[in-house]
């Protein structure tokens, strides 16, 4: 039976190997040519396994106080941006214009947000049919057609000065850039 010494020997020596290792079958062999017995080498790697989860859990612990202190960091940062953004939209030329920077308020591009598909005009629909080739032979595949909205087609005759159809409501959102 190894004493204490001569335990904390073996587990400094093992915890070496397996630094140094650079996958199981590296260390293997280390492991195998050390003194004592079966026993003995067990208890050992017992030990560094603890100190490995010991480890391990401070580890996840410091990750997830420092992915707080990262959540916080962010939204403070965000705030900051989201409190300039009206005050520099209420300048006349909604821009600040420092030496250092240069925010501006811009439009952001129109997009289509879709409220009722139903009542969208045809125009504006596609349709797609999923099937086998056995459904083909067959031809009854109407109940197989998902309808989707084209939202491209809708902004492009918005731009061009049509009304929004019904079944949707066109937006434009603004951002604050800095530069």
């Amino acid at each position: 039976m190894p004493n204490l010494r001569q335990l904390s020997a073996e587990q400094a020596a093992l915890r070496e190997i397996v630094e140094a290792a650079e996958n199981p079958e590296d260390f293997a062999g280390a492991i195998e040519d050390m003194r004592g017995d079966v026993r003995d080498k067990v208890i050992s790697i017992w030990y560094v396994w603890k100190e490995y989860q010991a480890d391990l859990a401070a580890q996840k612990e410091e990750r997830d106080r420092l992915n707080k202190r990262i959540k916080a960091t962010d939204n403070k940062a965000e705030w900051l941006l989201q409190y300039a953004k009206p005050a520099v939209d209420s300048m006349d030329d909604r821009m600040l214009d420092h030496p250092l920077f240069k925010m501006a308020v811009q439009d952001n591009p129109p997009h289509v947000d879709v409220l009722d598909a139903e009542a969208i005009p045809n125009r504006y629909k596609h349709g797609a049919i999923t099937f086998t080739w056995e459904e083909v032979e067959r031809l009854g595949m109407k109940d197989r057609a998902v309808m989707t909205v084209s939202k491209q087609s809708i902004l492009e005759d918005y731009k061009k000065g049509d009304e929004a159809p019904d079944g949707v409501t066109i937006s434009r959102g603004t951002s604050l850039r800095i530069k």
